[in-house]
């Protein structure tokens, strides 16, 4: 469960899974009406949509059909509803993804952004714009940015191009992005406009092994700086987790009800829906 800022406030995104292979993804604006929910099973990935109060069995796939077992699929709801991302890797540790997004206002056919090229592709929302950081023609990776209204590749922007220090993870929120750099075995953070330009760095210690916006401090941070003080942040700390590998299913059971519980309470949603 995260928080990102958008326009000065705190909006909540549900991201949970469970060993069943069940994920789900919504913005509070569009939460109340249903979401939208990845499965895995025998014949590969599908994207599903969930109404609330309809009966489950009777869920809308939305994507997924030709995906077999050895890919997965992901995706998100922009902070203001309107929009939808969807990547799908080529394997767990995918050196190939595909980015998909479509128009949620203005419902239409889910549009392909990439699906033809050998490299990888993440994706973040800013507006109207979608922003991918990428290997392609960058082994350390490059940022651009694609109008959503007319994703065509001719049209891309590189905003960000690729140094001889490795982009690491990108964040997009409270009207600006933040790209995290891998140098010397240390992480730096960097804050930039939407257009690329640059406009702090932000200090860490001088080695960090996890990644800055994963850590408690930051966490605190980002509340703060959103000026969320009475949306709390649900924080799930683990010393014996590792890196979250063979967890039992009763885990991830009591983890996803956490999550769950937090989300309608923060929502204001009564617990026995």
């Amino acid at each position: 469960m995260t928080a990102s800022a958008s326009a000065g406030r705190a909006v909540l995104v549900a991201s949970a899974g469970v060993a069943a292979g069940i994920r789900l993804w919504a913005s509070e604006e569009s939460f109340r009406r249903g979401f939208y929910y990845a499965r895995h099973g025998d014949q590969g990935p599908r994207f599903l949509y969930h109404l609330m109060g309809s009966n489950p069995w009777e869920d809308r796939e939305i994507f997924g059909k030709g995906h077999g077992p050895g890919k997965f699929i992901r995706c998100r709801v922009s902070d203001d509803g309107r929009f939808l991302l969807i990547i799908v890797y080529h394997g767990s540790a995918a050196r190939k993804t595909e980015v998909y997004c479509q128009d949620l206002v203005k419902p239409g056919e889910i549009i392909t952004v990439v699906n033809d090229i050998d490299a990888k592709f993440e994706g973040e929302f800013g507006g109207d714009q979608l922003f991918l950081k990428t290997n392609w023609n960058a082994p350390n990776e490059r940022i651009l940015a694609v109008d959503l209204r007319d994703p065509k590749r001719d049209d891309w922007r590189e905003i960000i191009p690729e140094t001889g220090t490795p982009i690491e993870r990108m964040y997009a929120f409270g009207g600006k992005l933040c790209i995290g750099y891998l140098k010397d075995v240390a992480r730096q953070l960097k804050v930039f406009e939407p257009d690329g330009t640059p406009v702090r760095e932000v200090l860490l210690p001088s080695i960090t092994r996890v990644a800055p916006l994963h850590a408690q401090k930051m966490a605190a941070r980002l509340q703060a700086a959103s000026g969320a003080s009475d949306r709390p942040v649900l924080l799930h700390f683990d010393t014996k987790a590792g890196h979250a590998g063979g967890r039992p299913l009763t885990k991830e059971i009591d983890e996803l009800t956490d999550e769950l519980s937090f989300l309608l309470w923060q929502l204001g949603l009564p617990f026995n829906y």
